[in-house]
């Protein structure tokens, strides 16, 4: 049976009444950008898998997190701020996508942009969106400072580049992510190999695997999902 935007609307009906959801849909190319944004009303959601699907991209997530962007409509009271772990592999997330969609859920523990080519962390840097001014106002408007995902998401552990556009400089905003135990990087063509030796040198201290083109030192953990709520498979080769 196919898994369209109608599945999404009924699961919405559902929102509040399913606590803890963890959902997949994998793959799932029928389902439109309203199915996306129909999954605000899953406020317990704590696991999403949405691998392969096309109309995932910064205007859907922004209305499912129940933050407003250009063309997307919020409905009031509703959004998914629960998220534990996030698949987005190969979906059409630009920069400003993933930092709405980290912004909105601060106990992010696993976040996969695997393939994600829009994905490349420049905006982060330069500060052409919403970061975290050090010291209040009087620093500046939050545009001017890059957004920090080890503030946003203190809890983030596990996090997949492979295959995106991310480069070396997009290495010194990890830094701060105190938390991070694997960090992916897989077939980034952009990573120069004097990026990747200083970040290990900085991250000495705490437990990190960086994955380049090397054979890894451990086997990262893979997560289980189904295409509803329990069990799907999140791949970190």
């Amino acid at each position: 049976k196919r898994v369209t935007a109608h599945t999404t609307f009924a699961l919405a009906r559902s929102g509040s009444a399913l606590p803890r959801l963890r959902l997949s849909i994998r793959g799932c190319r029928d389902i439109t950008s309203d199915g996306i944004m129909a999954l605000s009303a899953l406020i317990h959601l704590v696991h999403l898998d949405v691998a392969g699907v096309p109309s995932v991209d910064l205007n859907s997530v922004s209305s499912m997190v129940g933050e407003a962007s250009s063309t997307a409509e919020v409905t009031a009271g509703v959004g998914v701020r629960q998220l534990e772990s996030v698949c987005l592999a190969t979906c059409a997330c630009d920069d400003e996508c993933v930092r709405v969609l980290a912004a909105a859920n601060p106990r992010l523990t696993d976040l996969n942009l695997h393939g994600c080519r829009r994905f490349e962390m420049a905006t982060w840097r330069n500060g052409s969106n919403n970061g975290f001014p050090p010291n209040g106002p009087e620093n500046g408007p939050a545009s001017d400072w890059p957004f920090d995902l080890g503030r946003a998401c203190p809890h983030l552990r596990r996090l997949n580049l492979s295959l995106t556009r991310a480069s070396g400089p997009a290495l010194d905003l990890l830094t701060r992510c105190g938390s991070l135990e694997v960090l992916n990087i897989r077939g980034c063509s952009a990573m120069d190999e004097a990026a990747i030796d200083t970040f290990r040198v900085l991250k000495r201290a705490r437990p990190m695997i960086v994955r380049c083109n090397e054979q890894p030192t451990s086997a990262p953990t893979t997560s289980t999902t189904s295409t509803t709520s329990t069990t799907s498979t999140t791949s970190w080769s």
